[in-house]
Parts: C-alpha cells; structure tokens; sequence
C-alpha cells in the first residue's frame, strides 16, 4: 500500500468503520467490567452493614447481661493506666502518663471529655494491644484515639515505644 491509496475515498470508507467498530466494542467491553466491580463493591458494602447490624445486636446482648467489657470502672488516670499495664504484663517502670487536656462540653453532652496520653517504653506490640483492649474492655465510656509507634534500637524486632491517646468522659 502507498500513500496515493491512502487518499482515496474507498480505502478511507473501510479502515474508518473498522476502526469506530473497535473503538465502540472496547468502550463497551471497559463499561461492562467497571459495572461488574461497582456491583462487587456494593456487595460488599452491603454484608459490612449487615455484619455491623448483627455486632451491634451481640454488644447489646452482651450489655444486659453484663458478660461483656460494659463494667462500669471509671477511668482515674495514673491509676487506671496502672491496672491496664498490669493486665498486659507492662512493668510500672515502662508506663509514663504524658500530658493530659480536658475539652469542653458540647451540648447533649453529660460531661467533659478528657484526653490523656501515655507512654510504654520497650514494650511488644501484643503487650500494646493487650493494654488498648483492658482500657476499652474495662473502663466505662473510654475510647483509644491515637497510637504511636517508634522502633526501639535493641537487638530484639519486636521492641517499641508506644504513645498511647485515651479519650473518656468525666462526670
């Protein structure tokens, strides 16, 4: 083929509907599997809503009976925290409170909330864990807020300082 056929008329007529043709059959081929991942996405979305609704049902159950972390310790600092390191195998040694704010009411609000922040150094991540899970298991109307995590140089992989931010409510 030279490029006198390219001018002419008859080759245009056949290379251009060849090419919209394949142009419309890709686009439709790229529409149906985006269609396909929206609806495994909605799928999806649908079964955590109905696994939140069905969590939902078991924390209320679990509350009347009173099996569940829904005991009504309050949280008083220092000494709460103490009993959370306790529960995760944390010397006293390693848990520092760090610096403590107290917001303000907002309306429909029974209380003030206090934001309190400690810190356990050298610690394992599971022991990290085991402290957040004690608090919120354990105090009434506490929240975990923030973790940070920084690698302690030592010869072990699992060492860290972690800076740990609770939120509850005062009376």
């Amino acid at each position: 083929m030279d490029l006198q056929s390219l001018k002419q008329a008859k080759v245009w007529a056949g290379i251009v509907p060849a090419i919209l043709a394949i142009w419309v059959i890709s686009g439709t081929v790229h529409f149906l599997g985006v269609h396909s991942d929206v609806m495994a996405q909605i799928n999806q979305a649908c079964e955590v809503v109905k696994y939140e609704q069905e969590i939902r049902v078991m924390r209320d159950k679990l509350k009347k009976t009173g099996m569940s972390g829904s005991s009504l310790m309050v949280f008083e600092g220092k000494a709460s925290a103490s009993m959370c390191a306790r529960a995760a195998t944390i010397p006293a040694e390693r848990l520092t409170q760090g610096t403590g704010s107290t917001t303000t009411k907002k309306r429909g609000q029974v209380g003030t909330m206090q934001n309190e922040s400690y810190t356990l150094r050298a610690v394992r991540l599971i022991q990290v864990a085991k402290f957040i899970d004690y608090a919120e298991q354990n105090f009434s109307g506490i929240t975990f807020h923030n973790l940070i995590l920084t690698p302690v140089g030592t010869s072990s992989k699992d060492a860290w300082d972690a800076t740990v931010d609770l939120r509850y409510q005062v009376e």
